[in-house]
């Protein structure tokens, strides 16, 4: 929540996580993730969802919705590829502009995320940081971004008329995306001529005199640099005061152009858990689903009495992948149940163990490097129990021998 100004008549803009519903901290329809949602290659399919998603988030007295995802799926164990629209940046940016466009149709702000780059993540939800925060630097040339990066972003911009930017935790070439003048200065502002407001990621803010005048207007959740410091800088004649009022003056417009400052918010009335929500976001489930091949176990066969289901969790309904897309769904079906509801058969569940570290007979010996294909000589060698790095170099080497306490089938999963 960024507060208000009561003297002045200026209303808080209450915020709430996405992308695949309104993050309300309560029940709301649970719509399909971004990548499933592209897997549809419709844009109009992907506009209503945006709409309704801004209705419901507009019942809950949100003016700005945390979304739309639309970091490159580069990385193959990017833990929160889930929330983006894939590794295409075509159409990426078709369905991005779709979905910031009808969200600000509806009275709501859209915030176009991660701004820029952010292809990689330590870990979510519990694995290591609950905001998967991660701030290494990520050095990518100007080609690059301008035919991968930066298309859905433009396009949510200039096609969908964005009214909020939130970069990333991530430095880009050497500078925090939140601090980074050619980012959000230059290119953003200036080239694509952005008129609405740039916000934090939680936590993301680094700076005050560097970050507010290189164009990052709201920190967020705390005001640990834009709050006394900032006016302190002013007093001080760190920072022009010109700079803090373009600051503002972008909150407010953005809060003017979906009614919030005189009351009256555009779009149509708030609703939730609508019967229409829930057939649309069943029919993005089903054109968003590709079956490459089926060798005639489709449909099951009405003879058939009997099916195993395989996997982790496998009876229960899998709606976030640990980022900042954990919806309360007010309604859900489970693989199991969604097996029995359309088959006279009995499902039979079987779930591996949760992963545990992995631990040798006597330790893994390793080889870190500064490098990125282990070339040269090592920066570091040691002994560890387990595998695990959190620290600076360019490739690393583990080696160790596992042996299993007993015999069967073994799971071997590598996370970035």
């Amino acid at each position: 929540m960024l507060q208000g100004v009561e003297r002045l008549d200026v209303p808080g803009m209450r915020m709430a996580d996405g992308p695949p519903g309104a993050s309300l901290g309560e029940p709301t329809t649970d719509f399909p993730h971004p990548v499933a949602s592209a897997a549809t290659f419709d844009p109009d399919l992907v506009s209503e969802q945006g709409a309704a998603i801004a209705r419901e988030a507009k019942d809950g007295g949100v003016s700005v919705h945390l979304a739309p995802s639309m970091d490159m799926f580069r990385v193959p164990l990017h833990s929160r590829a889930g929330e983006s629209y894939g590794e295409d940046p075509h159409l990426a940016a078709a369905m991005a502009a779709a979905y910031t466009g009808a969200v600000r149709s509806e009275g709501v702000i859209a915030t176009l995320k991660h701004f820029v780059a952010y292809n990689q993540t330590r870990g979510t939800g519990d694995v290591e940081d609950y905001f998967s925060i991660s701030e290494h630097d990520v050095r990518v040339g100007e080609r690059a971004l301008r035919e991968i990066y930066y298309p859905p972003f433009r396009a949510a911009v200039t096609r969908g008329d964005a009214g909020a930017v939130m970069p990333a935790y991530n430095r880009l070439n050497g500078t925090f995306c939140s601090e980074n003048r050619e980012l959000l200065r230059d290119v953003l502002k200036g080239e694509w001529g952005f008129n609405g407001f740039v916000v934090s990621d939680w936590g993301g803010t680094h700076s005050t005199v560097d970050a507010a005048e290189n164009g990052l207007d709201v920190e967020m959740p705390s005001a640990e640099f834009f709050g006394d410091a900032l006016r302190e800088a002013v007093e001080d004649g760190e920072i022009d005061e010109s700079i803090v009022d373009e600051m503002v003056r972008r909150g407010l417009r953005s809060q003017e152009e979906i009614g919030a400052l005189s009351g009256e918010r555009t779009g149509r009335d708030p609703v939730r858990g609508t019967d229409e929500h829930f057939e649309l976001a069943r029919t993005i489930a089903e054109e968003g689903t590709v079956l490459l091949r089926n060798d005639g176990t489709l449909p099951l066969d009405d003879r058939l009495d009997e099916v195993a289901l395989i996997g982790r969790e496998p009876e229960t309904f899998g709606n976030s992948v640990g980022g900042s897309d954990d919806v309360t769904a007010i309604r859900d079906v489970g693989p199991v149940e969604g097996i029995e509801n359309v088959a006279d058969v009995t499902v039979t569940t079987a779930s591996p163990d949760e992963s545990e570290p992995l631990a040798a007979d006597e330790g893994f010996t390793y080889e870190h490097y500064e490098s990125g294909d282990r070339s040269g000589s090592p920066i570091g060698t040691g002994e560890v129990a387990e595998i695990a790095f959190d620290g600076e170099a360019g490739s690393a080497e583990w080696e160790g021998t596992v042996t299993p306490e007993e015999a069967g089938s073994f799971e071997f999963v590598l996370t970035s």
